[in-house]
């Protein structure tokens, strides 16, 4: 049974005075009342999402739970109770199986092709395990979020709000899934769904912050049992192995002794990867990984007075996007835009454009992968369609802008579609680090940026 007692809560008015809450094991409870009443922030406590103790008393069956420090309150959580938000909290960029995988993994289990199967099928989900997010409805996203937090195996299953989305032949799915998991779980849920009584074994209404439990069925309990695992190896399990060490002096003799012959060849290794490092950074600058640098403002006619492998103007161009401007950013031959790509959609060799990381979040709920976008054309005022080829790695920020939110585009592609007349700047680039360094000193010498 999970104990909740003395439990005041206060915001800009008080929200909980004084209250108790009691939720037996193997029990589907529901807790209602009108929003803003303080159902989530319940089960934030129930959860030990939020939880502190100046708050209440939390007990699960025997174990009081009130006085855990906060690691062992994070180990409890981790290991005990899982949580499906309102929200999901799937990741689109996985399939259905690298979904089940992940959450899985949260508490180190291993989940193979088989045991998902099993999971999906007790949410009553007959879909491929290869199955994208993007294909499946909302229902089907619940009931794969339900799955993610049953490999979690723990005795506890907290929902909030599991149905808002979902139409009536929906939500029964959901609620009679409920019921079947009661037997072998403690399930606590809360939704403005009507038919959800129909299959609750306790309803439990907060109306001006009272808790009252208006109906309760006998349920026969099991007990919780509650997962003690710990971070780290006790200080115990040290002491013993050196205890162990000094009764063998032999082998604790041959022990340092081999410790410090590692050590002698970790350091020459070192010093000769150390050697290797100095040598590959000289010639980090080469023919198939060319250096480049970027000039604003820079002059044709100073470009034939220096070294320069090749070079290209820089045009400050931008596209409307969802009447938002977007600046574009070129790449080049010299460059290899596989080490930037995060997803690629198109896999031909015509060309297209990327949206950086930032950009592609920001409208990816109105984009579908693998078509052409239409934009607008601010310099030449004209519609243009160009083919969408993928999505830039997270964090990846161009030297050219400050903006995070950018366009991806081959730099011939740039001028063939854009047109672009004024010239910002020149793109530089060298095939050997002695003729970069001696470019950039020139560059400054001539009062250039670089």
């Amino acid at each position: 049974m999970l104990k909740i007692n003395h439990l005041n809560i206060s915001f800009a008015k008080p929200l909980f005075n004084n209250q108790n809450l009691e939720i037996k094991n193997n029990c589907l409870t529901l807790l209602v009342g009108e929003s803003g009443c303080g159902k989530t922030t319940l089960l934030y406590k129930l959860g030990l999402i939020d939880f502190h103790k100046k708050d209440c008393s939390y007990q699960i069956d025997d174990t009081d739970i009130t006085e855990f420090h906060h690691k062992k309150k994070t180990i409890l959580r981790r290991y005990d109770i899982a949580f499906v938000f309102q929200d999901y909290i799937l990741y689109d960029h996985f399939n259905v199986y690298e979904n089940i995988q992940y959450y899985a993994s949260l508490v180190g289990n291993e989940i193979s092709a088989d045991k998902a199967k099993e999971y999906l099928h007790k949410v009553h989900l007959d879909i491929p395990l290869d199955r994208s997010l993007y294909a499946m409805s909302g229902g089907q996203k619940q009931r794969l979020a339900i799955a993610c937090a049953l490999t979690k195996e723990t005795p506890i299953l907290i929902l909030d709000e599991p149905t808002s989305a979902l139409d009536t032949e929906n939500a029964r799915i959901i609620f009679e899934i409920l019921s079947e998991l009661k037997k072998e779980k403690t399930i606590i849920i809360t939704s403005h769904n009507q038919i959800a009584r129909e299959y609750c074994d306790e309803v439990v209404q907060i109306e001006d912050g009272i808790i009252t439990k208006i109906v309760s069925k006998d349920i026969q309990e099991k007990p919780i049992k509650i997962i003690q695992k710990g971070t780290h190896l006790p200080l115990k399990t040290y002491f013993n192995y050196l205890k162990k060490q000094y009764y063998f002096s032999k082998k604790m003799k041959i022990f340092i002794a081999f410790v410090n012959i590692m050590i002698i060849i970790f350091c020459l290794v070192t010093s000769q990867v150390t050697n290797n490092f100095i040598s590959e950074s000289k010639s980090i600058v080469s023919k198939d990984n060319p250096g480049w640098m970027y000039v604003p403002s820079l002059q044709k006619q100073d470009i034939d007075k220096l070294k320069i492998d090749s070079y290209y103007p820089y045009y400050n161009v931008s596209l409307n996007l969802l009447d938002k401007s977007y600046p574009v950013v070129p790449y080049y031959d010299e460059i290899n835009i596989n080490n930037k790509i995060w997803t690629r959609f198109d896999l031909s060799k015509e060309q297209g454009f990327y949206f950086s990381h930032k950009l592609y979040y920001k409208n990816s709920h109105l984009i579908v992968p693998t078509q052409s976008i239409n934009f607008y054309d601010t310099n030449n005022h004209i519609e243009i369609s160009l083919l969408y080829k993928g999505i830039l790695l997270k964090g990846l920020t161009s030297e050219y802008i400050d903006s995070s939110e950018f366009i991806y585009m081959h730099q011939k592609l740039i001028e063939e579609k854009l047109k672009p007349t004024e010239i910002s700047g020149y793109t530089l680039f060298c095939h050997n680090i002695d003729d970069f360094t001696e470019l950039k000193l020139k560059l400054e010498n001539l009062n250039y940026k670089v």
